[in-house]
Order: C-alpha cells, then structure tokens, then sequence
C-alpha cells in the first residue's frame, strides 16, 4: 500500500509501464554531467538563461531609455524585462514563481544547465511576439542556431555525456488561434488546418534535433505538448476542443516522428508524455496540495478595468496555474522531479 504522506510516492506508482521500460532501456547505459535546455516559457530560465524573454526585452527596454528608438509593441506591457513586470518580481524573469522543471531535473541530476529557452517561442525561428524577431531569432531553431554558434567558438560547450532538452510546440498553436481570434473568426474548428500546423511543429522539431545530431548530440529528452485543453486561456475563449486535436494530434506524431530518428540517427531520444503526468496530478490534486485546478493565482495581463497589477492569490502552490497560460512552480517542481526518475530508471 502506498504511503498517501509521499506524494512523490504516489505519483511514481500512477505513471504508467510504458514509459518506464522504454526510459530504462534508453539509458541503461551513458552518464549525463550536463544539460542543454530549448524551448518556450515552460522552460525559459529568465535571468539565469543564455537567451530568454526577460533578457531580450530587458534589453530593449534599457536601449529605449537611451535612444530614440520607436514604442514597443503593447505586449511588451506583460512580457519580463519591464521592471514593474510581476515576473521579475516574483522569479527573476521566469513564466512561473519559481524554478522551472528542467531547471529542477538539472538540479536533481547535480549537473548544470545551459538554457537557450525563450517565452514565447515557436518551433521554427520566431516568436508568438513577432516584434521581437527584429531583435533575435528566438524560435526553437533560432536557439539551436546561437547554440551551435556557442560551441563553434567555446570548446567549454560540447555533447559529450549532455542532456539535451526540448519542449516547444504551443506557441505555434496560440498564435494561429489567437491571430484568428483576432479577425473575430473565433476558434479555427478545422481540423485540417490543426493538422498543418502539427505537420509544421514536426518538422521544426525534426530539424533541430537533426542539426545537433550533426554537431555530436547523441541524448535527447523531448517532452511531448503539455494538454492545452486544460490551460484557462483556451477555457475562457471557448477553444478547448482545438486544443485538445492540436495537443493529441502533436503527441501521437511526435511520437512516431521520434522513433524515425531515433532509427535513423543512431541517438537515444527519452520521450515525456506531458498529458499522462498532468492527467495523473490533477485526478490526485489534492493528495499533492493542489486545491485549485481551473483559476489562476494571477494574470499576466492588467485588467484594463482595474487599476493597479493584477494581485497574487495567497497561496500560490495550491494552484495549478500561476496565470492563464503557465503552470506554478509546484508543478514544475513536480515534473523536474519525474523527468530526473524517468533519466534514472
């Protein structure tokens, strides 16, 4: 019988079979002393990252205080790098109030973590934010490129026994549905349309793992999109059917484009089945502390009606969402710690 006292404990029995032969057997053999971290704001370290939403619009803030420089687009208003943003306040720039999963697995793994994540990413080279595309490529392959020039000019950054992570995919699905929210056409509801936009997340994804393939990557764990359905952005807006086809549709591709390169390239490739973890967390929410599942502790956005940042709710690890679009730092935590179990099976 388990012990209900150990969340932990609980978690590991609810994940199924399935991941854990196919993770045990992908690195049953290899150390890991290293990880190389890509993606969107469910990864992006903040301060502490090489590249990150905070330090790209930090700097652009700062260069206009000095310049004459044009405004920034209006969703500069909720992006970290403003210095009044709730995000740098709360966890130096990071999406959550804490330290993200991948910042947990390194910590849990003892080894360091070099992170090219950036908020706001799509898997091809641009951001949700497309003005930000100005300034840098911050795109999933806008990162494996600044990373492949990292290593072209530091021998310090190489692949032998690294970890590289990925997680990206949403962003390519919000800016589609928001952008046609946009033209008030409400949610795309096509299912074709859905499928072009995975089929195009596949391919990034493909690439990049192909072009750090090429340059001595032989370790990947590639997380799979997180159930967008869930997320209280597509609630409010109605789109929760969308998000369920991209996020099912995503995950069941993703999964046999992984297997071809894993064929193909001669690489270990870890999978983490997002959803599965979510799922398994949230029908046990309160034997981990999770009280509310649907509200966010805060927004990212001010209420135009309201005067004043938006509040944080006073306890934030009983909430699942820290705003609209993120998890908080308790869920993180709680997928770092998954992903670090699954490496070491």
């Amino acid at each position: 019988m388990k012990n209900i006292s150990n969340p932990l404990g609980i978690l590991l029995g609810l994940l199924g079979c399935l991941i854990l032969v196919a993770a045990g057997e992908a690195w049953a053999h290899g150390k890991i002393d290293k990880v190389y971290a890509l993606g969107d704001s469910y990864t992006d370290g903040g301060e502490s990252g090489v590249m990150s939403a905070y330090k790209i619009t930090k700097k652009l803030f700062t260069e206009l205080r000095q310049d004459s420089r044009p405004p920034l687009s209006k969703e500069a208003d909720w992006l970290p790098g403003k210095p009044e943003s709730p995000y740098v306040k709360v966890a130096d720039g990071r999406w959550t109030n804490g330290l993200t999963a991948v910042e947990v697995l390194a910590s849990q793994l003892k080894v360091p973590l070099r992170n090219y994540a950036v908020g706001g990413a799509t898997t091809g080279k641009g951001n949700y934010c497309t003005w930000l595309d100005e300034e840098v490529e911050s795109g999933l392959l806008g990162q494996v490129a600044q990373l492949k020039k990292d290593a072209e000019s530091d021998q310090e950054i190489n692949f032998k026994n690294t970890l590289v992570s990925i997680f990206a995919s949403a962003n390519d699905y919000f800016y589609a549905e928001d952008q046609n929210q946009k033209n008030h056409n409400g949610p795309i509801q096509n299912i074709d349309l859905l499928v072009e936009l995975v089929d195009q997340a596949i391919l990034h994804t493909e690439t990049a793992i192909r072009q750090l393939a090429e340059i001595g990557a032989k370790k990947f764990l590639v997380v799979g999109s997180s159930d967008l359905s869930i997320v209280p952005w597509e609630v409010t807006y109605k789109r929760t059917s969308d998000a369920h086809t991209f996020t099912a549709q995503m995950n069941r591709r993703l999964n046999f484009a992984l297997k071809r390169l894993r064929e193909e390239l001669k690489i270990e490739i870890v999978y983490f089945d997002h959803v599965d973890f979510s799922i398994n967390v949230r029908k046990n929410a309160a034997q981990f502390g999770f009280m509310e599942l649907w509200k966010p502790c805060t927004l990212s956005q001010p209420d135009p009606k309201v005067p004043g940042e938006p509040p944080i709710c006073k306890n934030p690890d009983e909430h699942y969402f820290w705003d609209e679009y993120h998890p908080t730092r308790k869920v993180h935590e709680l997928v770092g710690i998954e992903m670090k179990r699954i490496l070491s099976k």
